[in-house]
Protein backbone atom coordinates (compact mmCIF):
# COMPACT_ATOMS: atom_id res chain seq x y z
CA UNK A 1 0.00 0.00 0.00
CA UNK A 2 1.38 3.41 -0.89
CA UNK A 3 1.96 5.91 1.91
CA UNK A 4 -1.01 8.00 0.77
CA UNK A 5 -3.25 4.91 0.65
CA UNK A 6 -3.96 5.35 -3.05
CA UNK A 7 -2.26 2.28 -4.54
CA UNK A 8 -2.20 -1.35 -3.53
CA UNK A 9 0.52 -3.40 -5.21
CA UNK A 10 0.26 -7.18 -5.00
CA UNK A 11 2.56 -9.98 -6.09
CA UNK A 12 1.60 -13.53 -6.91
CA UNK A 13 3.20 -16.94 -7.10
CA UNK A 14 2.17 -17.01 -10.77
CA UNK A 15 4.93 -14.45 -11.36
CA UNK A 16 2.82 -11.32 -11.83
CA UNK A 17 2.63 -7.90 -10.18
CA UNK A 18 -0.82 -6.28 -9.99
CA UNK A 19 -1.77 -2.70 -9.18
CA UNK A 20 -5.07 -1.41 -7.80
CA UNK A 21 -6.17 2.20 -7.24
CA UNK A 22 -7.90 2.05 -3.85
CA UNK A 23 -9.34 5.58 -3.98
CA UNK A 24 -11.02 5.02 -7.35
CA UNK A 25 -11.76 1.31 -6.72
CA UNK A 26 -10.13 0.50 -10.06
CA UNK A 27 -7.85 -2.29 -11.22
CA UNK A 28 -4.90 -0.66 -13.00
CA UNK A 29 -2.70 -3.37 -14.48
CA UNK A 30 -1.14 -6.77 -14.22
CA UNK A 31 2.43 -7.39 -15.38
CA UNK A 32 3.47 -10.13 -17.72
CA UNK A 33 4.41 -13.33 -15.92
CA UNK A 34 8.08 -13.37 -15.01
CA UNK A 35 8.21 -17.19 -14.95
CA UNK A 36 9.15 -17.47 -11.28
CA UNK A 37 7.39 -17.17 -7.92
CA UNK A 38 7.41 -13.65 -6.51
CA UNK A 39 8.18 -13.64 -2.78
CA UNK A 40 8.21 -10.13 -1.31
CA UNK A 41 7.73 -6.51 -2.31
CA UNK A 42 9.00 -3.17 -0.98
CA UNK A 43 9.04 0.43 -2.14
CA UNK A 44 12.22 2.50 -1.84
CA UNK A 45 13.62 5.91 -2.73
CA UNK A 46 10.52 7.81 -1.63
CA UNK A 47 8.19 5.43 -3.50
CA UNK A 48 9.94 5.97 -6.84
CA UNK A 49 11.06 2.33 -7.11
CA UNK A 50 9.46 -0.99 -6.23
CA UNK A 51 11.66 -4.01 -5.47
CA UNK A 52 10.35 -7.56 -5.84
CA UNK A 53 12.26 -10.67 -4.76
CA UNK A 54 11.81 -13.97 -6.56
CA UNK A 55 12.23 -17.63 -5.66
CA UNK A 56 15.02 -17.82 -8.26
CA UNK A 57 16.99 -15.28 -6.20
CA UNK A 58 16.54 -12.24 -8.45
CA UNK A 59 15.54 -8.79 -7.32
CA UNK A 60 13.30 -7.15 -9.90
CA UNK A 61 13.30 -3.34 -9.92
CA UNK A 62 10.15 -1.58 -11.14
CA UNK A 63 9.61 2.13 -11.66
CA UNK A 64 6.78 3.18 -9.36
CA UNK A 65 3.52 3.28 -11.34
CA UNK A 66 5.25 1.26 -14.08
CA UNK A 67 4.59 -2.28 -12.91
CA UNK A 68 4.12 -3.86 -16.35
CA UNK A 69 7.74 -4.95 -16.73
CA UNK A 70 10.82 -4.51 -14.51
CA UNK A 71 13.19 -1.69 -15.40
CA UNK A 72 16.11 -3.76 -14.09
CA UNK A 73 16.78 -7.27 -12.81
CA UNK A 74 19.51 -7.93 -10.26
CA UNK A 75 20.69 -11.56 -10.50
CA UNK A 76 21.11 -13.72 -7.45
CA UNK A 77 21.15 -17.27 -6.21
CA UNK A 78 17.89 -19.13 -5.93
CA UNK A 79 16.49 -20.91 -2.92
CA UNK A 80 17.59 -24.52 -3.12
CA UNK A 81 16.76 -27.30 -0.71
CA UNK A 82 19.86 -29.25 0.14
CA UNK A 83 19.46 -32.97 0.49
CA UNK A 84 21.76 -34.63 2.97
CA UNK A 85 21.76 -38.32 3.78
Amino acid sequence: MSEDGKYLIAISDDGTVSAYNCKRHMFLMESESMGTDLCSIATVKGETKTLVTTSSGQIQVYNYKGWGHPSDIIPGQGFHKSMQS
